[in-house]
């Protein structure tokens, strides 16, 4: 007889908290399944990091099935938004960022739970597979603000090469 429970990892969790800019913030956290009896969650949540030593976003992935059709859209509209933050210093411009933030959290259930990644919601896709929906949430942390940055300026001729540079990195965050 196959043991059903063979090869699933208990006591694991991991959770998304996405917080919008304006608003309450949306926890998707998966229920604990039903050892005796073995209930199968209907909510899963599952991940790829990318981490790196590089000067890079890093980013992660996160898919989860089976979200409410109102959990998927507001989740598409909060990825798509986007806000202006003012100029906050001399030679600073204004900057578009993304209006959303999302942190994934996860380790053992009998332990705190650790962040891996903490960032920018940037994107919020969902397909239907079978009979279930996936909804996959891209997470950078910086990467809304380095793909969005811009520089705007206007030098004089014979202006050091370094200058320019120095502005356009400051102007953008980096």
């Amino acid at each position: 007889m196959t043991d059903p429970l063979a090869g699933l990892q208990f006591d694991r969790t991991a959770s998304v908290q996405v917080v919008p800019l304006t608003g309450p913030p949306l926890v998707i956290n998966p229920p604990t399944p039903s050892i005796a009896g073995f209930q199968p969650p209907e909510l899963e949540v599952s991940f790829s990091v990318s981490k790196q030593i590089a000067p890079h976003p890093q980013t992660a992935d996160v898919r989860v099935t089976n979200l409410s059709p109102v959990s998927r859209g507001l989740l598409a509209s909060l990825a798509a938004t986007t806000a202006r933050v003012p100029a906050t210093g001399p030679w600073l411009d204004s900057r578009v960022f993304a209006a959303t933030s999302a942190s994934l959290v996860a380790g053992y259930r009998n332990a705190t739970p650790g962040v891996l990644l903490s960032g920018a919601l940037l994107r919020a896709t969902s397909r239907h597979v079978g009979t279930d929906w996936t909804t996959t949430l891209s997470i950078g942390d910086s990467a809304a603000e380095i793909d969005q940055a811009e520089c705007d300026q206007s030098f004089e001729p014979g202006t050091p090469a370094l200058e320019v540079v120095r502005y356009c990195a400051a102007t953008m965050g980096l």
